[in-house]
């Protein structure tokens, strides 16, 4: 969540990278006090809403042409399996489906639902008939089911073979299986036992099918075992008759019901616990006072034009075992005219923590306290 409120005293906000909107007027958000002395006239915030990897699927849209030795593909909005089906699928067949999804590497974790998880990964696959032809799969980016919405693509890419041995079919890269009566640019399989002779794809980059690609999946833990949902479909086609030729065409069902959505799990923990509230409290003394110290809350007495400091604590609720941490922490203090940013004061918090990845000290852990204090005010 993002949000930003205002009283004549205080601002608050809690940032992310979406532009702010214009603040609405109402009560504070849940969990924040202005404990100043000073009643406040009014309140405003804004909700933007959770931030996450599905934006970059809707903002930006890729269109990549991909060369037979090429492989996975990043899609944008319409990317999944009903929009390279052309149609309503049903997806009743289990001729081909993902036994299991590993993780290679993990480049950046879920610290929350709805975060971002950056990952290299493989799959084994089931093959449960004899020859199925031109398999793809569909793997949901956006926290979806892959029928529909954003997708990354992978396919079985050249090199292809005849014979491939089942160390081949077990690295990840082939050479995988091009049938006879097929014999085009995207990789069947046969039937197999996943326990024995696994059929492995590493999902790989559009520029070199042999060098894993780093995807971002946006952290869903539907089942709430505790860890990143991975929503797949695979598409094939029953028969040979269709000349597939890149991974454009691959992964296309050869009926709406030849195709298989599942769900398997990623070793990639995502937290349940809620986001930790924030208590800003703002108190004041003359200026050359030490914060903590000089400070106290409740009604002030200053003389006209006496200089003052105003001090600040920011506490997030709960512990690291019972709430999530605040990310991207900025407060603002409007200085009581919140119509008028000429006289905001920007307070640096310390201490705040990276607890994000995001090279930036702004994160408060929950527990945590961080203090500030503004520059020399005036009384009027």
């Amino acid at each position: 969540m993002s949000f930003r409120y205002h009283n004549p005293i205080l601002s608050f906000w809690e940032h992310s990278p979406k532009p702010p909107d214009e603040p609405v007027v109402g009560i504070p958000p849940e969990g924040y006090s202005n404990v100043s002395g000073v009643a406040p006239a009014r309140f405003a915030w804004r909700e933007d809403g959770i931030i996450d990897g599905r934006l970059l699927g809707i903002l930006v849209f890729f269109f990549l042409l991909v060369s037979p030795a090429h492989a996975g593909v990043q899609g944008g909005a319409g990317s999944c399996l009903t929009e390279a089906f052309g149609g309503a699928v049903n997806c009743t067949a289990e001729d081909v489906r993902i036994a299991s999804a590993e993780t290679i590497e993990v480049l950046d974790a879920c610290d929350f639902e709805g975060d971002t998880a950056r990952v290299k990964l493989r799959v084994d696959l089931v093959i449960g008939a004899a020859v199925r032809y031109d398999l793809g799969l569909f793997a949901a980016t956006d926290g979806g089911d892959a029928r529909s919405g954003t997708c990354f693509k992978e396919y079985l890419p050249p090199p292809l073979s005849a014979a491939p041995s089942e160390a081949e079919l077990l690295s990840g890269f082939g050479p995988y299986y091009n049938d006879a009566a097929d014999n085009d640019q995207c990789g069947d399989a046969r039937q197999n036992d996943a326990l024995v002779d696994p059929v492995r794809r590493v999902f790989s980059t559009a520029v070199d099918s042999s060098v894993a690609e780093v995807i971002e999946f946006v952290c869903r833990d539907g089942d709430g075992d505790g860890f990143l949902d991975f929503e797949y479909c695979a598409g094939w086609r029953q028969n040979s008759t269709f000349t597939c030729s890149s991974i454009a065409d691959a992964g296309i069902p050869g009926n709406a019901s030849k195709c298989k959505c599942d769900t398997v799990n990623l070793a990639v923990a995502v937290s349940q616990n809620s986001p930790a509230g924030l208590t800003v409290v703002k108190t004041v003394m003359l200026a050359g006072g030490t914060c903590g110290v000089d400070d106290a809350p409740g009604p002030f007495v200053a003389s006209v034009a006496a200089s003052v400091v105003y001090c600040y604590a920011v506490t997030a609720e709960g512990t690291p075992a019972t709430h999530r941490a605040v990310y991207n922490v900025v407060l603002v203090d409007d200085m009581g005219t919140p119509g008028d940013a000429s006289d905001d004061q920007t307070i640096v918090l310390a201490p705040l923590l990276d607890l994000d990845g995001g090279g930036s000290q702004n994160d408060l852990e929950a527990g945590g306290v961080a203090r500030g204090q503004s520059s020399v005010v005036q009384v009027p």
